[in-house]
Protein backbone atom coordinates (compact mmCIF):
# COMPACT_ATOMS: atom_id res chain seq x y z
CA UNK A 1 0.00 0.00 0.00
CA UNK A 2 2.75 3.19 0.89
CA UNK A 3 4.30 1.57 -2.38
CA UNK A 4 1.49 2.31 -4.83
CA UNK A 5 0.92 5.96 -2.18
CA UNK A 6 4.36 6.84 -3.35
CA UNK A 7 4.28 5.83 -6.68
CA UNK A 8 1.14 7.96 -7.23
CA UNK A 9 3.01 10.73 -5.86
CA UNK A 10 6.10 10.32 -8.16
CA UNK A 11 3.73 9.82 -10.72
CA UNK A 12 1.45 12.78 -10.10
CA UNK A 13 5.27 15.32 -9.62
CA UNK A 14 6.40 14.04 -12.78
CA UNK A 15 3.13 15.09 -14.91
CA UNK A 16 3.02 18.32 -12.95
CA UNK A 17 6.25 19.24 -13.29
CA UNK A 18 6.01 18.44 -17.27
CA UNK A 19 3.18 20.70 -17.41
CA UNK A 20 4.63 23.37 -15.81
CA UNK A 21 7.83 23.09 -17.75
CA UNK A 22 5.83 23.55 -20.88
CA UNK A 23 5.07 27.17 -21.54
CA UNK A 24 2.09 27.59 -23.94
CA UNK A 25 2.42 27.91 -27.89
CA UNK A 26 -0.12 30.75 -28.14
CA UNK A 27 -1.87 33.24 -25.68
CA UNK A 28 -5.60 34.64 -27.00
CA UNK A 29 -7.28 37.20 -25.12
CA UNK A 30 -8.93 40.60 -25.95
CA UNK A 31 -7.34 42.39 -23.45
CA UNK A 32 -4.19 42.97 -21.74
CA UNK A 33 -3.95 44.92 -18.72
CA UNK A 34 -0.73 45.67 -16.85
CA UNK A 35 -0.96 47.32 -13.24
CA UNK A 36 1.76 48.53 -10.87
CA UNK A 37 2.57 47.81 -7.31
CA UNK A 38 -0.55 49.86 -6.29
CA UNK A 39 -2.74 47.91 -8.69
CA UNK A 40 -2.92 51.08 -10.82
CA UNK A 41 -3.65 50.68 -14.55
CA UNK A 42 -0.42 51.41 -16.61
CA UNK A 43 -0.91 50.12 -20.20
CA UNK A 44 -3.43 48.10 -21.66
CA UNK A 45 -3.12 46.49 -25.11
CA UNK A 46 -6.76 45.77 -26.38
CA UNK A 47 -8.77 44.83 -29.16
CA UNK A 48 -11.59 47.17 -30.18
CA UNK A 49 -14.63 47.04 -32.68
CA UNK A 50 -12.05 49.21 -34.47
CA UNK A 51 -8.83 47.48 -34.26
CA UNK A 52 -5.99 46.99 -31.65
CA UNK A 53 -4.58 49.85 -29.32
CA UNK A 54 -2.22 49.91 -26.82
CA UNK A 55 -1.96 52.39 -24.06
CA UNK A 56 0.30 53.82 -21.24
CA UNK A 57 -0.65 55.69 -19.11
CA UNK A 58 0.41 58.10 -16.16
CA UNK A 59 0.41 57.23 -12.43
CA UNK A 60 -2.77 59.45 -12.43
CA UNK A 61 -4.18 57.58 -14.65
CA UNK A 62 -4.38 59.79 -17.54
CA UNK A 63 -2.99 58.38 -21.43
CA UNK A 64 0.28 59.47 -22.11
CA UNK A 65 0.82 57.32 -25.32
CA UNK A 66 -1.93 55.49 -27.21
CA UNK A 67 -1.01 53.23 -30.39
CA UNK A 68 -3.35 52.09 -32.73
CA UNK A 69 -4.08 49.93 -36.22
CA UNK A 70 -7.15 50.07 -37.68
CA UNK A 71 -8.06 49.07 -41.59
CA UNK A 72 -7.47 52.51 -43.30
CA UNK A 73 -5.34 54.05 -40.65
CA UNK A 74 -2.56 53.20 -38.18
CA UNK A 75 -1.04 56.11 -35.77
CA UNK A 76 0.90 57.10 -32.30
CA UNK A 77 -0.57 59.49 -30.30
CA UNK A 78 1.57 61.53 -27.60
CA UNK A 79 -0.59 63.40 -24.44
CA UNK A 80 0.40 65.77 -21.94
CA UNK A 81 0.51 65.79 -18.58
CA UNK A 82 -3.46 66.70 -18.63
CA UNK A 83 -4.41 63.83 -21.20
CA UNK A 84 -4.77 66.19 -24.33
CA UNK A 85 -3.18 64.41 -27.41
CA UNK A 86 -0.83 66.96 -28.79
CA UNK A 87 1.39 64.94 -31.00
CA UNK A 88 0.03 62.87 -33.93
CA UNK A 89 2.05 60.70 -35.91
CA UNK A 90 0.08 58.89 -38.96
CA UNK A 91 0.06 56.51 -41.80
CA UNK A 92 -3.03 56.56 -43.62
CA UNK A 93 -4.05 55.54 -47.29
CA UNK A 94 -2.60 58.53 -49.04
CA UNK A 95 0.65 58.71 -46.84
CA UNK A 96 2.23 59.97 -43.27
CA UNK A 97 1.40 62.66 -41.56
CA UNK A 98 2.34 64.41 -38.59
CA UNK A 99 0.65 67.02 -35.97
CA UNK A 100 1.17 69.22 -33.30
CA UNK A 101 -2.04 70.19 -31.98
CA UNK A 102 -1.96 73.07 -29.43
CA UNK A 103 -3.89 72.84 -25.89
CA UNK A 104 -7.16 73.26 -27.15
CA UNK A 105 -6.88 70.40 -29.74
CA UNK A 106 -6.60 72.04 -32.68
CA UNK A 107 -3.68 71.09 -35.37
CA UNK A 108 -1.45 74.16 -35.39
CA UNK A 109 1.63 72.26 -37.16
CA UNK A 110 0.44 69.85 -39.84
CA UNK A 111 3.35 68.16 -41.96
CA UNK A 112 2.42 64.95 -44.25
CA UNK A 113 2.76 63.23 -47.75
CA UNK A 114 0.26 63.38 -49.50
CA UNK A 115 -0.20 61.64 -52.95
CA UNK A 116 3.69 61.80 -53.11
CA UNK A 117 3.62 65.65 -52.64
CA UNK A 118 5.52 67.25 -49.10
CA UNK A 119 3.59 69.77 -47.66
CA UNK A 120 4.02 71.73 -44.31
CA UNK A 121 0.99 73.26 -43.22
CA UNK A 122 0.73 76.19 -40.44
CA UNK A 123 -3.15 76.55 -38.75
CA UNK A 124 -4.40 79.23 -37.11
CA UNK A 125 -6.15 79.26 -33.50
CA UNK A 126 -9.51 77.67 -35.01
CA UNK A 127 -7.90 75.28 -37.43
CA UNK A 128 -7.57 77.10 -40.66
CA UNK A 129 -4.94 76.98 -42.98
CA UNK A 130 -2.70 80.39 -42.96
CA UNK A 131 0.92 79.18 -44.73
CA UNK A 132 1.59 76.25 -46.53
CA UNK A 133 4.47 75.08 -48.21
CA UNK A 134 4.73 71.94 -50.83
CA UNK A 135 6.72 70.60 -53.43
CA UNK A 136 4.62 69.44 -56.33
CA UNK A 137 5.70 67.72 -59.28
CA UNK A 138 9.38 68.93 -58.31
CA UNK A 139 8.37 72.71 -58.10
CA UNK A 140 7.97 74.11 -54.54
CA UNK A 141 5.32 76.59 -54.09
CA UNK A 142 4.47 79.10 -50.84
CA UNK A 143 0.95 80.14 -50.07
CA UNK A 144 -0.42 82.32 -47.37
CA UNK A 145 -4.23 82.42 -46.64
CA UNK A 146 -6.50 84.86 -44.88
CA UNK A 147 -8.57 83.93 -42.23
CA UNK A 148 -11.42 83.01 -45.00
CA UNK A 149 -9.08 80.55 -46.43
CA UNK A 150 -8.38 82.92 -49.51
CA UNK A 151 -5.28 82.72 -50.97
CA UNK A 152 -3.59 86.48 -50.39
CA UNK A 153 0.22 85.84 -51.32
CA UNK A 154 1.83 83.02 -53.95
CA UNK A 155 5.42 82.23 -54.57
CA UNK A 156 6.71 79.31 -56.63
CA UNK A 157 9.76 78.56 -58.50
CA UNK A 158 10.30 75.91 -61.45
CA UNK A 159 12.84 75.34 -63.78
CA UNK A 160 11.80 78.09 -66.20
CA UNK A 161 10.14 80.46 -64.02
CA UNK A 162 9.49 82.13 -60.67
CA UNK A 163 6.31 83.97 -60.09
CA UNK A 164 4.99 86.14 -57.16
CA UNK A 165 1.27 86.89 -56.73
CA UNK A 166 -0.50 88.56 -54.29
CA UNK A 167 -4.36 88.87 -54.19
CA UNK A 168 -7.94 90.40 -52.75
CA UNK A 169 -9.69 88.97 -50.27
CA UNK A 170 -12.01 87.27 -53.14
CA UNK A 171 -9.08 85.88 -55.02
CA UNK A 172 -8.66 88.57 -57.84
CA UNK A 173 -4.59 89.29 -58.80
CA UNK A 174 -3.75 92.73 -57.68
CA UNK A 175 -0.71 92.38 -58.47
CA UNK A 176 2.07 89.67 -59.74
CA UNK A 177 5.03 89.22 -61.26
CA UNK A 178 6.35 86.13 -63.60
CA UNK A 179 10.18 85.90 -64.15
CA UNK A 180 11.71 83.67 -66.98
Amino acid sequence: MKRRYWLVIVLAMAIASTAWAQEPAVVRATAFVLVDSAGKERAALRMTPNGPELAMLSEQGKTLIEMAVFEDATWLLLYDAQGRGRIRLGMFEDGPTLAFRDEQGKTRIGIEIFRNMPTLVLYDSQGKSRVRLDVFMNEPAFNMFDGQGNTRIGQGVSEERTYFAVYDGKGKLIWGGLQK
